[in-house]
Parts: structure tokens; C-alpha cells; sequence
């Protein structure tokens, strides 16, 4: 294993450790009949793009599904958890699927933070995301096994969370401080008044002692991820000159906190 891809897993792996009347459902599952039929007289007319959206109308749309080129492409339009809604919307476009709600923190809460075939292998491919969070994956249109989905639900006081979250979105421990490019020096500056406790990952090197991220060479070293594994940790990485390490994607500053 190369030894990015080893101190990746090693970040990643450290870390994971509305009211509605019964009438409106009616006619939300009378509104997903309809669009399947919709789906599969569309299918056997014409051989091109299919979308199957969860409802009809935007305000309340939650999920949209494209199938196109033997490739199921599913996309979250909004993040409430409705695990029934998913399955149905998959199962009219062919696949297999159960979905089972996790704890997570607050911004992973209705986004997907994991799956697996029924076989054990991973079918999906994330298009909207990354590995541990996402709201976009697609997946073959032929998979014939069961597509199973983990979705974030809120956590409850002291439950431990399955996925950790980016520690510097919006409702997490480090809420929209932008500590990427920090040294080691002022990001321990920035973090003074943070109640969580904060470790320090060197990429490659490991976890480093407790306070000793002050000492050379770390404390010229660069931020460049932060994650909290539950409201009260959260674990820094850092490179000796702040290039991202590995050949996934590179994190960035969450969108909810964009203008802040």
C-alpha cells in the first residue's frame, strides 16, 4: 500500500471510530406511482435520459434520479431523511435497495456516509461529495445485488457518531473558521477559545504528542483537513508544506460557510 494511501486510511479510520398528516403521504406515494409509470413508458419509448424526482413540486422535490447509459445517477435535492422515498425512487430505476439512518454530526445529518453491496463490494461511485459525505453517487444500472445506503440522522447527546464530519462546516466544533494554509503556530493561535480537544496528524508521521505540534518542525507545518469524530474532538492534519497529500480530492472550505 503506497504510503499516502496508508496515512489517508489512517486519518479517515482514526475518526471513525417535519410533522406530516396522513393524507399528504398518500399523495406523495400517489405522486411516485405516477412518475414511475411515467419512468417505464418513457423507457420502452425512447432509449435516452430518465429522471424520476421524488415529488412534484421544487419546494419539496427530495430526490432526483437519472438513469442514462446503463449508469443510475442519484443526487439528494434536499437533505431530509426519508429512507423510504430513496428506496422506492431506486427500486423504479431498477436497483435493489435498502437504506439504514446513522448518527453523525450536524452536517452530515441527510447526506450519505456509506454503502456496500450485498456481496460486501462497493458499487457506488461518488459524483457529488467525497468518500465519507456525499449527496451524489451513481452507481450500474445492471448491479443485481442489494445497494445498501448508510444516511445521517442527527446524533443524540453522547451517541457515538458512525462518520466523522469536517470539523469546520457549519454546526460542527470548528464552524466556519478557515484554518487551511495555517501554520501549526496560528491555527493553535486561532484555536485558543475552541472547547473540543484538538489533535494534530502529521502526514506522513502520524499522531503527534500533546504539544508537541509547537515544537520544530511541526509548528511551521500546514493545515490542510480538519475532522471531528463527535462534538468534543477533533483531529488536524498537517504537511510540511501544505500540499494535500493524497490523490483524492482536496478539502475545501464548506459551501455553508461561503461569505462568512
Amino acid at each position: 500500500m503506497p504510503i499516502a494511501d496508508s496515512h489517508q486510511s489512517q486519518l479517515r479510520d482514526a475518526l471513525i471510530g417535519a410533522v406530516e398528516t396522513k393524507r399528504t403521504r398518500q399523495r406523495r406515494r400517489a405522486v411516485m406511482r405516477r412518475v414511475a409509470f411515467a419512468v417505464v413508458i418513457a423507457a420502452a419509448l425512447v432509449a435516452s435520459v430518465v429522471t424520476v424526482a421524488g415529488r412534484d413540486d421544487k419546494a419539496e422535490a427530495s430526490l432526483q434520479i437519472k438513469v442514462q447509459d446503463g449508469t443510475v445517477v442519484v443526487r439528494l435535492i434536499d437533505l431530509e431523511d426519508r429512507p423510504d422515498e430513496i428506496i422506492g425512487a431506486l427500486r423504479n430505476a431498477g436497483l435493489d435497495a435498502s437504506v439504514e439512518l446513522v448518527p453523525v454530526g450536524p452536517s452530515n445529518v441527510g447526506r450519505f456516509v456509506g454503502s456496500s453491496g450485498s456481496a460486501g463490494t462497493g458499487p457506488v461511485s461518488v459524483t457529488e461529495g467525497n468518500a465519507y459525505s456525499y449527496v451524489g453517487f451513481s452507481v450500474p444500472q445492471d448491479f443485481r445485488g442489494v445497494l445498501k445506503l448508510k444516511l445521517g440522522r442527527a446524533a443524540a447527546p453522547g451517541e457515538r457518531w458512525t462518520a466523522s464530519s469536517d470539523a469546520m462546516a457549519k454546526g460542527e466544533p470548528l464552524a466556519c473558521k478557515n484554518l487551511y494554509g495555517l501554520t501549526v503556530s496560528e491555527a493553535t493561535r486561532e484555536l485558543a477559545r475552541t472547547t473540543a480537544s484538538v489533535r494534530w496528524l502529521a502526514l506522513p508521521g502520524g499522531l503527534v504528542a500533546a504539544g508537541a505540534q509547537l515544537d520544530e518542525p511541526y509548528a511551521h507545518w500546514h493545515v490542510v483537513d480538519a475532522l471531528a469524530t463527535s462534538p468534543d474532538d477533533v483531529l488536524i492534519g498537517i504537511t510540511a508544506d501544505g500540499s494535500w497529500p493524497f490523490l483524492t480530492k482536496v478539502p475545501q472550505v464548506d459551501p455553508s460557510c461561503k461569505g462568512k
